[in-house]
């Protein structure tokens, strides 16, 4: 729309998916464009999943004002009651939703983070196909990359094979990377052909370049000193998942506030086949404690925008007004008593100066006793 805002008439059909992902400014010009143009804009999404890291929160109030058509069976998962899970989290029921998978042993129960990460990471070797590790911090994503890396090229010396690899200075740190290994991208470059959250397998590689082969099948190349923004491709945050299916997933309980019902509610449902979730006991010893730490009333709304009512809004920006006018008025009445006192300072030194240059004309002007004079 921004290259040709033409191309939008009556007959355009334009249709977002994740739209509950979309920030203000995006959604903002999207409606604009369609109101412009007379396009029929659909919006798809779920806004009881991760919202816009920039201000959103435009999707949810479009749905309460205007309704919405939802779509309520679960297709993703082929065990049923991995199905009825998906729709617990949907509904935000997370205790029965995690209750399924723990009756199950889908909840591994672990002595410490460390434990829960080895864990996790070692039930890959087990998974014959794609696989892939959430956790919801970054730091416990490049602690399970790291991991999972190891566990591979482990396996592959085993086999007698040997590895050609080269180190990399990367967004993300440090990063040894041979041919065959797992990648993926953090920032968005039109001119290589990559988006954020794209991953893809390494074709080959050399000390300065990089072929991969995305997962849409693509194959791309770039300088990798040029671009640095992309890292190991085997594990990520919720953020990363939301919007595709994959086969089978697994998933470190690595942080009691990062695991929220959103995180749960997407990192639990990514999955086609098989799901498990490792959670160390230092954090949540058991199911009750585990759900109601996810549950827990958080103190910030994500970066979801909830617009007052135009009367509750005037009230607070009048407060604001009125607190900010107070302030100022008290900052001017202070400025002006400082000012009373400077120049009554100034005079007091005046009149000092004024007395003092006085005495040493007296003092100069006194008659002296000299010599008579002679009639």
């Amino acid at each position: 729309m921004e290259r040709d805002p033409t191309r939008w008439d009556r007959k355009t059909i334009v249709m977002v998916d994740e739209a509950g992902m979309m920030d203000n400014a995006i959604m903002v010009h999207l409606l604009y464009g369609a109101e412009r143009s007379g396009a029929k804009l659909i919006l798809a999404g779920d806004d009881r999943q991760f919202a816009s890291v920039s201000r959103g929160g435009m999707f949810t109030e479009l749905v309460n004002l205007q309704g919405a058509a939802e779509l309520k069976t679960v297709l993703r998962q082929r065990q049923a009651y991995q199905a009825k899970a998906s729709e617990d989290f949907a509904r935000g029921d997370i205790h029965a939703a995690l209750r399924a998978y723990d009756a199950r042993g889908q909840i591994v129960w672990c002595d410490g983070l460390a434990d829960a990460r080895q864990r996790a990471v070692a039930a890959q070797a087990s998974i014959t196909g794609p696989s892939f590790l959430y956790a919801s911090t970054n730091k416990e994503v490049e602690e399970l990359n790291r991991a999972e890396q190891l566990r591979r090229r482990a396996d592959l010396y085993a086999t007698g094979e040997q590895i050609q690899a080269h180190g990399f200075k990367t967004v993300r740190g440090h990063v040894s990377i041979a041919a065959g290994e797992r990648v993926q991208f953090y920032e968005t470059d039109r001119q290589l052909g990559v988006a954020t959250s794209e991953f893809g397998t390494v074709k080959a590689v050399a000390p300065r370049q990089m072929e991969i082969v995305k997962d849409d099948g693509t194959t791309v190349a770039f300088d990798l000193v040029k671009y640095d923004k992309w890292g190991l491709g085997y594990s990520g945050t919720g953020y990363k998942g939301q919007g595709k299916t994959q086969p089978r997933t697994a998933a470190v309980y690595d942080n009691a506030y990062a695991w929220d019902a959103r995180a749960a509610y997407v990192i639990g449902t990514r999955h086609r086949e098989d799901y498990r979730l490792f959670v160390p006991r230092e954090l949540a010893p058991d199911l009750t404690v585990l759900t109601g730490q996810i549950m827990r009333q958080r103190e910030d709304n994500g970066s979801s925008l909830r617009f007052e009512a135009a009367e509750n809004h005037h009230v607070r920006q009048g407060l604001a007004a009125n607190a900010a006018s107070e302030k100022l008025r008290g900052a001017l009445e202070k400025g002006r008593e400082a000012l009373i006192a400077a120049q009554a300072e100034r005079v007091r030194l005046r009149l000092i100066e004024e007395m003092k240059k006085a005495q040493e004309l007296k003092h100069t002007l006194r008659p002296g006793r000299g010599p008579r004079l002679g009639r």
